[in-house]
């Protein structure tokens, strides 16, 4: 019996029923308020010891992992999608990331320009840099630089075919040649070493495992006194989940 529930609750049979668009929205909301708290209980603690010891745990879990786990699903799921879904859902700068509502009145195409015009400031990005776009998504970041620093070079970082067409159409309507991409794996791919002065990692750490095995990769590209931003370990609403919840995340 067991069996037969696990086999209907499966992904393979419910996803296909949530796409089609058969259930109902209160009954779709029953099952997330359902899944929500399932986690809690099980990230629950009883004491700020045992919520150390199940952080710990995590972390020892990461150490033993490799970078990235099931990068062939996640590209079939969405970063293989045709690039015509997405300008029809994304700004236009095709920016795959947080956007910046500094006032909260903002377009899209606004909010995206903000968010870049930070990691520049943020990152402290130079006209005659080497800049690596790690896990770059459509380009937004990457051509944003190309065409704000025209004296550095631009190496994008994608783990998608789609993605680079997309970029390298971009780059040449736009007549930017200093910008490059690259298609890869991060967990098996080697950059040059001391190859660049600064490395911009957008919303991408959230999906690896072991933090220790990417940062000494990281750490190998960079140039002696370069610099890794992480935009996602940057921002004010995301940090203080990482830093201080009893959930066994990487603080």
């Amino acid at each position: 019996m067991n069996t037969i529930s696990e086999y209907l609750m499966s992904d393979s049979v419910i996803n296909p029923i949530l796409d089609a668009g058969y259930l109902p929205h209160p009954l779709i909301r029953l099952g997330i308020r359902r899944q929500l708290s399932q986690r809690l209980q099980e990230i629950a603690t009883q004491s700020q010891t045992a919520a150390y010891e199940s952080k710990m745990k995590y972390v020892e879990l990461l150490r033993n992992r490799p970078i990235a786990i099931e990068t062939k699903k996640a590209n079939e799921q969405h970063y293989e999608v045709g690039t015509g879904v997405l300008k029809g859902m994304l700004g236009p700068n095709m920016k795959y990331s947080s956007c910046l509502y500094e006032k909260g009145n903002e377009t899209l195409e606004q909010a995206e320009i903000a968010m870049l015009e930070l990691y520049v400031e943020r990152a402290e990005l130079k006209d005659g840099m080497n800049i690596l776009d790690l896990g770059c998504g459509w380009g937004s970041a990457s051509l944003f630089f190309a065409s704000r620093f025209p004296n550095s070079r631009i190496t994008s970082f994608s783990n998608s075919r789609t993605q680079k067409e997309h970029i390298n159409t971009v780059a040449n309507s736009k007549g930017l040649t200093n910008l490059t991409v690259i298609t890869g794996d991060a967990a098996d791919y080697e950059f040059e070493p001391e190859s660049f002065d600064r490395v911009v990692s957008i919303e991408m750490f959230e999906h690896m495992k072991n933090y220790h095995l990417l940062l000494e990769k990281v750490a190998r590209a960079l140039r002696p006194g370069g610099k890794l931003d992480d935009a996602i370990r940057r921002s004010p609403t995301l940090l203080p989940v990482f830093a201080f919840g009893s959930a066994p995340v990487v603080g």
